[in-house]
């Protein structure tokens, strides 16, 4: 092969691994300056050598670059003895007709060439296997009938929860909820007014323990540092008995507890065992479309009066979506799919000035990602490249294109410009 010119030093790559057959040559200033074996390059500024395609091909792909306007290449056999062929079994005898005979290499890669001989050679015929036939399974004993398995029929819940010891009975519940007030985290030995399975009550936060949930915390209305006997809560007003004037009494009215009721909006987690729940609705969204919340994508559940999460899932109160979403998606797998990314190139000409033309293209398999402002060159679907450079101007995610991002350039320097 010559490659390169004295003024511009050109690589070689090829898409098939080879080795330096011949390095030698007359004049070393023709000598080829790199062999780069493990990339299967080459580098030389008008250099001339041999390299060698090792075992059987169909095809070769050759690359150039920076473009060079002639590069001479010519094909040959080495100057080798053929390796003996491997010989079946029973090895039949064999008289070949010519003995081969080596060619001696010249070391200035001159001359080369093969004396090949050919001769037929019948093998003898292999025996077919017989096949053992397969016997027929007899059953001696009758079976039928069903059998019905019980694997678990019932829950097992055991993780860490919240005590929380009433003020005024002592008794102590335990939740897996957060405790947060104005957006922070409630500590232990903290005294708080809360909504505890719907019922306003004082409540000490005593410790974290091992166990399963026995109540449902709602809202946190108040905190008291100074511990229970600053928690009051309002009594609810006894309805006086009213009495007529017939000897006739009239029954007393038991005064109920009333539960405040309280709309919830919910959100599932798409991957982890956890629920949001909030008091103020997220906007115009649709029940069962998916949305991300810090990152993650959540389902809307909907609307719901004092919501009660299922025992063993983690909760959070607080109000993450209170207008519609930018971004809804149909389902989870929509909401965590990557979107595509995509880039606007325009033509440059032969004095590296940016044209009018532009294209959107993808980016090619193994090629990293380029910054606006960056020179590439394309290819399109049918691995044919474009000549000439192109300029990164912007991205969209508007896609996909037919035409992909092959290689990336610093500066606009692309010798092969048309």
């Amino acid at each position: 092969m010559s490659l390169g010119d004295p003024a511009k030093n050109t690589t070689l790559s090829a898409d098939t691994p080879f080795t330096i057959y011949c390095s030698a040559v007359t004049d070393p200033s023709y000598k080829i300056d790199t062999y780069d074996l493990p990339n299967q390059k080459v580098s030389a500024t008008e250099g001339n050598g041999l390299i060698q395609f090792s075992g059987t091909v169909s095809a070769i792909t050759l690359n150039y670059s920076p473009y060079e306007y002639v590069t001479q290449l010519m094909w040959g056999i080495p100057c080798q003895t053929p390796e003996p062929s491997a010989t079946p079994t029973p090895t039949p005898t064999l008289t070949p007709t010519n003995t081969p005979t080596p060619t001696p290499t010249d070391s200035l890669c001159v001359s080369f060439g093969a004396n090949i001989s050919v001769y037929d050679a019948t093998p003898t015929p292999t025996p077919s296997a017989t096949p053992t036939p397969t016997p027929t399974l007899v059953r001696s004993v009758n079976t039928g009938g069903t059998v019905n398995y019980v694997i678990d029929d019932g829950s097992f819940v055991c993780f860490d929860v919240k005590e929380l010891k009433d003020c005024e009975t002592g008794i102590l519940y335990y939740v897996t909820e957060n405790i947060e007030y104005t957006g922070s985290t409630v500590t232990t030995g903290t005294t708080m007014q809360v909504y505890l399975n719907g019922n306003l009550r004082c409540m000490t936060y005593q410790r974290d323990i091992n166990g399963s949930a026995t109540a449902y915390l709602g809202e946190v209305v108040e905190v008291y540092p100074s511990g229970c006997a600053s928690c009051a809560l309002t009594p609810t007003p006894t309805p006086t008995p009213t009495t007529t004037l017939t000897p006739t009494p009239t029954p007393t009215v038991t005064p109920q507890e009333t539960i405040p009721l309280t709309s919830n909006y919910v959100f599932s987690s798409c991957t982890q065992n956890k629920v949001i729940i909030q008091t103020v609705p997220p906007g115009n969204m649709s029940v069962n479309t998916v949305t991300k919340i810090d990152s993650k994508c959540y389902t809307y559940l909907g609307q719901f009066t004092n919501y009660i999460p299922p025992v063993g899932v983690q909760s959070v109160n607080t109000n993450s979506v209170t207008t519609t979403p930018s971004n809804i998606y149909d389902n989870c797998t929509a909401c965590a799919t990557p979107v595509p990314t995509y880039y606007i190139v325009a033509k440059m000409d032969v004095e590296c000035r940016q044209s009018s033309v532009t294209y959107t293209v993808g980016l090619g398999t193994g090629v990293s990602a380029p910054s606006v402002g960056q020179y590439v060159k394309l290819q399109n679907a049918t691995t044919t490249a474009y000549q000439g450079c192109f300029k990164v101007i912007s991205t969209t995610t508007s896609g996909p294109p037919s035409n992909t991002i092959i290689k990336v350039y610093n500066q606009c320097d692309c010798p092969d410009i048309s």
